[in-house]
């Protein structure tokens, strides 16, 4: 008697499942982010800040001014006014804390439904 091991479908579903656990995680960071100009976007394997959210989930020192991608701005003069952000702001980080409770529980919780689902 021999035994044979065909691990292809089991490695497929185990890549399922990683997928949708990734796209849980990308909704949980989306659920708490704190502003609605700090967003997430699932890049492959990466959880990235859109719009704003790399301010928010770093924070950022004084004495830098940054304008908004889509910021509106009025010519006066030989300068510009537009809404921009201005002093320090502290971080209100959002992805990262996602990314731990997917690692803390949040994964495997998906997978074993994934793979349950799946017949193993």
């Amino acid at each position: 008697m021999s035994l044979q091991w065909y691990p292809e479908r089991l490695n497929a579903a185990i890549a399922r499942a990683y997928e949708e656990s990734m796209v849980r995680a990308e909704a949980d960071a989306k659920a708490t982010s704190p502003s609605s100009r700090a967003g997430v976007e699932l890049r492959g394997n990466v959880l990235a800040p859109t719009d704003l959210g790399g301010i928010f989930e770093k924070g950022r020192r004084g004495g830098e001014t940054i304008l908004p991608k889509n910021a509106l701005a009025l010519k006066i003069g030989d300068g510009f006014a537009a809404s921009a952000i201005e002093g320090p702001m502290a971080p209100k980080p959002y992805i990262g804390p996602a990314a731990v409770r997917w690692a803390n529980g949040g994964f495997q919780g998906t997978a074993r439904a994934s793979l349950a689902a799946q017949g193993f």
